[in-house]
């Protein structure tokens, strides 16, 4: 079922209807959100040679008056938003209609690795999980952890981000700690790993415990500043042994390790170790404030051959062979299929910049943290009509170029609890030592800065934060003289 759209005039706004999804339709959408711009151009043109059904639409395109594109929506690509065109960021997802929208552009970001079959390291790791007896939340958990891979393998998110992306009162950070832990456990050795020296570990611990593999363990343990710095000498003193043995053990274990853990999924090292690129670009307008958010794609755009199109209708008359209307059909249908699915991945990536822009329009503005409003994935999600898993295997991974840098999309997800507890730590930051702020006086103030908060939330966050009571934060009484 294609996604429906609905265009008003001015601001052009692309509305997408909620849907239910085929089971089909969920796995060939989660397979072509985690692509790159560069990935899905080759999964194009592997599509164009294997179906003569599909076909490369003509690309001619209208022109403004000033040379540039005009997109299909009678503007030129790119879209704006204005003081007028943004809801309250505030506001509850739901307050507002939710305009869709498409940009054109050139990105490029490490891809997801592939082998030369076309099986992704998510692919590899999913087979591996189909023995495991897992519940359906803990299969539910396994995904999102899974769509926190980046192209090299590496987890870039830990078990308190996962579980407050997910946003389910059923899941909590040691339960998604617990799934990480088991995909850490499947090959390739290193998988899941969150940085350079807990890779290494990784692998070390799965190797048989051999005294070279024990000295390795403790140099890249104990010494991995040192390793970095290439400090043999303190090295090679703090284990009591020489420096010939501390490069000898480099040397032989170390320097074998796979630095890669999805390395061999790639079609090469050259796109494991591109350089990052984002998949959204956002700009702004110092004259008028308004926002300029666009997608970055480089594909052609497809449609079903008309000369298939005609053999279906004229089989009878040309007295086809009863196997050759079989595969015509089967070659229009996987072709209209795919046409359809490429447009659904645009709009759901569409749907989730506009989103963003929104729901975090004073950030984007300020560049400031402080300015970031809450947002989860399951709100997302529920506005776009899929599920939580789709919306964090879009996002995660990916990149967004801001006026302020570019920086992780998932850096702009937080929810209510972050911001009440910054809030809270610079007002007791701000407080006077001789009459620091209770708790009852710190929900009253949250509460003036628009925070729904309650006395015992605030005895919550103090707690989560390690911050001592007004009683024990006080200053102690004079000591008599």
């Amino acid at each position: 079922m294609a996604l429906s759209q609905t265009t008003s005039q001015g601001a052009g706004q692309v509305t997408i209807t909620k849907q239910q999804l085929s089971q089909r339709m969920k796995m060939e959408l989660s397979r072509l959100l985690v692509m790159s711009p560069a990935e899905l151009e080759q999964d194009i043109d592997k599509k164009l040679q294997e179906n003569e059904a599909l076909e490369l639409a003509p690309q001619e395109r209208a022109v403004d008056e000033d040379g540039r594109v005009i997109n299909d929506r009678g503007g030129a690509d790119g879209d704006f938003y204005d003081s007028d065109d943004i809801p309250n960021t505030r506001a509850v997802a739901g307050d507002d209609g939710y305009p869709a929208r498409r940009g054109g552009g050139d990105d490029r970001r490490a891809p997801e690795p592939r082998d030369d079959d076309g099986e992704t390291i998510v692919d590899h790791l999913s087979e591996q999980l189909m023995t495991r007896n897992l519940t359906a939340v803990q299969r539910q958990i396994v995904v999102n952890i899974l769509g926190n891979l980046d192209s090299r393998g590496y987890l870039v998110r830990d078990a308190r981000q996962i579980a407050r992306d997910m946003d389910r009162e059923d899941v909590d950070e040691e339960q998604v700690a617990e799934m990480i832990y088991l995909v850490r456990s499947l090959d390739p050795p290193g998988i899941a790993a969150f940085n350079s020296q807990d890779l290494l570990l990784l692998q070390l611990e799965r190797m048989e415990p051999t005294a070279d593999v024990e000295t390795a363990l403790s140099i890249v343990g104990d010494h991995y500043d040192e390793l970095l710095e290439q400090r043999m000498e303190a090295i090679a003193e703090a284990l009591g042994t020489t420096v010939d043995e501390v490069e000898r053990v480099t040397r032989e274990v170390l320097r074998r390790l796979n630095t890669t853990p999805a390395a061999g999924y790639a079609s090469s090292a050259e796109d494991v170790n591109a350089a990052i690129e984002p998949q959204y670009t956002v700009r702004v307008n110092d004259y008028d404030g308004t926002i300029e958010a666009t997608v970055n794609n480089r594909f052609p755009e497809l449609q079903v051959s008309q000369s298939y199109k005609l053999a279906v209708a004229d089989s009878e008359a040309k007295q086809l062979k009863r196997q050759e209307v079989k595969q015509i059909k089967e070659n229009v249908s996987s072709a209209d299929f795919y046409i359809r699915m490429i447009k659904m991945r645009q709009e759901t990536m569409a749907g989730i910049l506009d989103f963003i822009v929104r729901r975090q329009r004073d950030y984007l503005l300020s560049g400031n943290e402080a300015d970031l409003h809450p947002m989860v994935l399951r709100e997302i999600a529920e506005r776009l009509g899929i599920d939580t898993s789709t919306v964090s295997r879009a996002t995660s991974g990916q990149y967004i170029d801001t006026p302020h840098g570019i920086i992780p999309v998932r850096t702009l997800f937080i929810n209510e609890g972050d911001n009440i507890k910054v809030a809270l730590r610079e007002l007791i930051a701000g407080e006077s030592a001789a009459a620091p702020l209770t708790d009852s006086k710190l929900a009253e103030l949250l509460r003036s800065q628009g925070f729904k908060v309650e006395r015992r939330t605030v005895v919550k966050y103090r707690t989560e934060l390690g911050i001592a009571s007004s009683r024990e934060r006080g200053c102690p009484p004079p000591t008599p003289s």
